[in-house]
């Protein structure tokens, strides 16, 4: 379930619960049970979530029905086929939940809205291989996998196939569809207008013409450049945000440097008259791809799109880097794009260090030394008592009362200090901070 981590089951008796956010405190978390099926005997032939709802689009011998919590709705698929009775064999439900696909054992194929009012696309496959897995790509787009087949069936009358690949599966994205197997991972996308807009064969786009002017004018061809930027010169700023936003969608560094270079090649026939949203694009971009090509390394392997990179944040992505402890690429990413020290450098830190004290293989002393002389050699305050909270929730009280003697807030300190029995040096530290209210 997109954006809450939620999931559903079905029981041995046929019968559905949903639990739609995962992310909850956990006496927080509830268990939703939805309607039963007319007939409890029948083992259903496929199912799926609908979001953001959470019922339960569910196929039953040649019926389909919507579980919510209240009853089972009967559905009626909008077809050209002579015989409505289908049976359906796969379901998959678009991230949003706004769209749904249908294949049948016979090899008929449906696409369309998920209240069934409207069908967007229907094909037949004339095959009766099992599917295997089927998943939408974003919103206009899905992908089944067979045995010997990878079908992509868009919106209106455009497929395409490419062989199949034995033990794979697809994961939906915000912007695509990734193709996993043992050896590899792909990413399956609609390609964006931008893109097609400049390196299209044949464009006429604003886009195109630049970056053509530009490898004319490499080319040592510069006549025949000057003759492209002279006929989009009324265009040339959405020339240049054509090519910027183009090379964000590319995966290639050699391709997004040689769209970002014709970008830059067109920002100087403006001069002064160049606005600050292309400056600011044009700025933003090379950040943000110098970010995403940094984690797209093999020895990293978070190989996100620009549009899902938007979507997390820097502050998730950051997340995630932390969860794998990959702490210097993180904290170098929080660097580079000047992350206030709070969201950036202190967090990172924060959890590196909480990490060394749930090491247990680590002598308390050792890990001391090791956690301050990291915290003491920075340029920002990282607190001290949170990660001797930590030391002391983990048993590692000589550990604790080591850090807890760096921190430079004695309104932490003391507290903990008292937590920890010892009343002594927590008065010593509340009279040395001069604070009444300690």
């Amino acid at each position: 379930m997109e954006g809450s981590g939620g999931f559903a089951v079905m029981t041995n008796c046929y019968q559905f619960f949903v639990v739609a956010d995962t992310c909850r405190p956990r006496d927080e978390i509830r268990v939703k049970k939805v309607a039963d099926l007319p007939s409890m005997t029948v083992r259903p032939n496929c199912w799926n979530v609908l979001t953001p709802q959470c019922n339960i689009l569910v196929s039953v011998e040649e019926k389909l029905y919507i579980l919510d919590q209240y009853e089972a709705i009967p559905q009626s698929v909008l077809t050209s086929k002579k015989d409505p009775s289908v049976y359906w064999a796969e379901i998959a439900v678009s991230v949003d939940g706004k769209a749904v696909a249908l294949v049948d054992k016979g090899g008929y194929l449906w696409g369309g809205t998920s209240d069934f009012k409207t069908c967007e696309t229907e094909m037949d496959l004339q095959s009766t291989a099992k599917v295997l897995a089927m998943e939408w790509g974003a919103k206009d787009f899905f992908v089944l996998v067979m045995e010997k087949l990878i079908f992509v069936k868009g919106f209106g009358k455009h497929w395409c196939k490419y062989p199949g690949k034995l033990g794979c599966c697809l994961q939906p994205e915000v912007d695509g569809l990734r193709l996993v197997s043992n050896t590899t991972s792909e990413f399956i996308h609609r390609v964006t207008s931008q893109s097609l807009a400049v390196l299209r064969i044949g464009s006429m786009e604003p886009g195109a013409l630049l970056n053509d002017a530009f490898k004319e004018y490499e080319g040592d061809e510069s006549h025949k450049a000057d003759e492209y930027i002279r006929f989009i010169k009324d265009k040339l700023p959405d020339a240049i945000l054509q090519c910027i936003k183009a090379a964000g969608e590319e995966f290639e560094p050699a391709l997004q440097q040689s769209l970002l270079r014709s970008a830059r090649f067109g920002k100087g026939f403006l001069g002064p008259e160049i606005s600050s949203e292309v400056v600011n694009e044009f700025v933003e971009m090379c950040h943000h791809l110098r970010v995403l090509n940094s984690v797209r390394m093999e020895k990293i392997g978070v190989p996100i799109t620009l549009r899902q990179y938007y979507r997390l944040s820097t502050g998730v992505l950051t997340d995630r880097l932390i969860n794998r402890e990959l702490y210097p690429v993180a904290l170098e990413i929080c660097n580079y794009l000047r992350v206030p020290n709070v969201d950036g450098e202190v967090k990172i830190l924060r959890q590196w260090a909480i990490k060394k004290v749930k090491d247990k293989t680590i002598q308390d002393k050792t890990a001391a030394e090791i956690i301050i002389h990291r915290l003491k050699n920075t340029n920002v305050i990282v607190p001290f008592a949170e990660i001797a909270r930590c030391a002391k929730e983990e048993g590692r009280k000589e550990l604790a009362s080591l850090l807890l003697d760096h921190e430079v807030h004695a309104r932490e300190q003391v507290p903990l200090l008292m937590e920890m029995r010892k009343a002594d040096l927590a008065l010593d530290k509340a009279i040395e901070s001069g604070d009444p209210q300690l």
